[in-house]
């Protein structure tokens, strides 16, 4: 009975492995969301697109992604909105890191770190940079999730 339990355990990881994280791109220039739709789909990502942060929150709490890339000024919901909404709420997306992005450093960029972002990222960046701090999240969402596994099952 332990070598199947073992055996099925063993072929989840392996799924797991090959299902790619999802990142959520809100980004109201549809030139620069593209761009980074591209170049993550590219990284082997699956990317949702959202242009504004309204409709980003829809997605979020349907889709439940790995990461959150968004920009800071934005109409309808601005990016420090979108934060404070995802952190928040009760759901799995309240945990979900957040990548703010922003050409204007102003006092507005610095807000989103104190509402819960995870990085900050100014515009223009070079896409070096955003796959570190890409990977580096991911990285770190995936051992809390791996070690929350654990406790849960000890």
């Amino acid at each position: 009975m332990k070598e199947a339990s073992l055996k099925t355990t063993a072929e989840l990881n392996v799924k797991q492995a090959a299902i790619p994280s999802t990142i959520l791109v809100v980004e109201d220039n549809a030139d620069a969301r593209s761009m980074l739709n591209i170049f993550l789909s590219n990284k082997g990502y699956r990317v949702l697109e959202a242009s504004n942060g309204l409709d980003a929150l829809d997605i979020a709490l349907s889709e439940n992604p790995d990461l959150i890339i968004t920009d800071i000024r934005m109409d309808i919901m601005n990016g420090v909105e979108l934060i404070e909404a995802i952190r928040r709420n009760l759901g799995a997306i309240r945990s979900v890191p957040i990548i703010a992005m922003s050409a204007y450093h102003s006092s507005q960029f610095l807000e989103s770190l104190r509402k819960g972002a995870n990085a900050l990222l100014p515009k223009p960046f070079q896409l070096e940079k955003l796959t570190e701090i890409v990977t580096s999240l991911l990285s770190q969402r995936e051992s809390f999730k791996k070690q929350a596994t654990a406790n849960h099952s000890s």
